[in-house]
């Protein structure tokens, strides 16, 4: 898989309120689940 492969529109979130590491490894992984990126998001 290439980068631009994950570089999707729904796979793109802007202007996010993130306020911690682990908040925004949550919301990357909720993002790219939703987009199909991930074949197992545990």
């Amino acid at each position: 898989m290439r980068i631009i492969d994950l570089l999707k529109p729904e796979a793109i979130m802007l202007n996010v309120a993130i306020t911690s590491k682990y908040d925004a490894i949550s919301a990357l992984v909720a993002l790219h689940d939703s987009a199909g990126n991930l074949n197992d998001k545990d």
